[in-house]
């Protein structure tokens, strides 16, 4: 980005030339960029015609032309002069070509975050402005939502599975099982029986292996429902 006379800003990326204090902002067509930025690398140079046919259109698969480099030229003036800048800001030299007069400060400006951050900004306020805006953003309110009920509430949807205390063990034991679990009814688990006791609760679940095994949860705990460990077994029948 070039900054002419501390005010006109040139971004060669885009091929826009502005001048805020004016209210001026000119989108230049791909041959008047190239043309202005040859001119100001250049500045105070005079720059042949030749040059500027090679590096503004042959180069670039396009047909150059003494009569289309006169237009470009007389198209750039009137820009210029448009953005608040001097209507000798390009200068003619007889038989040779064009000079950018070099009394005009010019200085390169690298960063172009200033630059994007505007026009991204343009952008969204087009964006909230338009008809998509409110269904969109109330998709995504209700997306949100429901992200937010999977992730918050998925252990807990998990843990209230209903489970059942399971009789015919000792009294001091709590050996539970998931209702609906055909094994309920049954006989105890001799192991379990052996070793429970009232400072741990036991959990017997299906296994994934036969049919028949058990996998045997046995947590300790030092108060109701806070247990500092657990232990698991698979109980193979036969």
């Amino acid at each position: 980005m070039f900054i002419i006379n501390k005010e006109v800003t040139f971004n060669e990326e885009d091929g826009y030339l502005e001048n805020p204090s004016l209210n001026v902002s000119v989108l230049m067509a791909a041959p008047a960029r190239r043309l202005l930025l040859v001119l100001i690398t250049e500045r105070g140079s005079p720059v042949e015609r030749d040059y500027l046919f090679r590096t503004v259109w042959d180069e670039h698969g396009l047909r150059s032309s003494h009569s289309n480099l006169n237009q470009y030229i007389s198209i750039l003036r009137k820009t210029l002069v448009q953005a608040g800048l001097p209507d000798d800001a390009i200068i003619t030299i007889p038989k040779i070509g064009f000079m950018f007069n070099p009394v005009i400060d010019v200085k390169t400006y690298v960063s172009f975050a200033g630059k994007k951050n505007s026009r991204i900004k343009n952008l969204f306020n087009d964006f909230f402005n338009s008809h998509l805006y409110y269904p969109i953003y109330i998709l995504f309110v209700i997306s949100l939502g429901l992200a937010t009920y999977l992730i918050y509430f998925s252990d807990t949807i998990t843990a209230s599975a209903p489970l059942i205390k399971i009789s015919g063990y000792p009294p001091e034991c709590n050996v539970y099982m998931l209702s609906g679990n055909p094994s309920i009814k049954a006989p105890p688990i001799e192991f379990v029986a052996k070793s429970c006791n009232k400072n741990q609760d036991v959990f017997i679940f299906n296994h994934a292996g036969k049919k028949e095994d058990k996998l045997i949860v046995s947590c300790e705990k030092e108060k109701p429902d806070y247990f500092t460990h657990c232990h698991n077994r698979v109980d193979v029948a036969g």
